[in-house]
Order: C-alpha cells, then structure tokens, then sequence
C-alpha cells in the first residue's frame, strides 16, 4: 500500500469520480474511482518548455521550479543563497523537493 508507506503522504487515492482537467495530458490519463496517483509535476507542460501549473499560478512566487544540475538555473541559485533542506532526506528517498526557508530555521532536526 504505496498510501501508506509514503513518507510524504504525497499520494491520493481517488475515491470518488475523477474531474477531468481544464488542460488533458494523453501521456496522463485521468484515473478512475479506485486508483492511487501523485504529482508528475506537470511533465506534459514541462515538456513544452512551461512551468507546472502551480509553480506558474502561484500569487507570491513560493514555488520555483528547474533545473539542479544547471548550477545557473535558479533554483541551484536560490538553493546556494538559502538556508534550504529536504524532508526525510535520512531515509535515502532521494526526495526532488526543497524547502528554502530565508535564512531561518524552522524546522525539526
């Protein structure tokens, strides 16, 4: 039970009937009642060189998206500047999700 044993709780379990998104993705299908399912950050429109949605609609710029191993790229460059980590990086999930925190440490060691 991959709902379960995420450490992230990250997945959902659709329970009910699933609504179709404004912007279809034929490489992501909606799944059906019954089916568990995560974020794919937007790949469909990563592909197209576009931010994921929420990185995109985001009112205050909280999210950023890029590329790590580009040591130009933005993130690598907020990441650099700033106080930063993963959560449960202990566990060697090898999670893709920073937490920039502006230099000060909110968070449980």
């Amino acid at each position: 039970l991959c709902v379960v044993a995420c450490p992230y709780s990250a997945r959902r379990f659709n329970w009910l009937k699933p609504v179709a998104p404004a912007e279809p993705n034929a490489l992501v299908p909606v799944r059906p009642v019954g089916v568990v399912e995560k974020c794919i950050f937007c790949i469909h429109r990563v592909r197209r060189a576009k931010l994921p949605r929420c990185v995109e609609v985001c009112p205050v710029r909280a999210r950023h998206f890029g590329d790590f191993n580009d040591p130009e790229s933005e993130v690598s460059r907020l990441l650099r500047s700033n106080l930063s980590f993963r959560l449960l990086e202990e566990m060697n999930t090898s999670p893709r999700i920073w937490y920039i925190t502006r230099g000060k440490k909110w968070y449980r060691e």
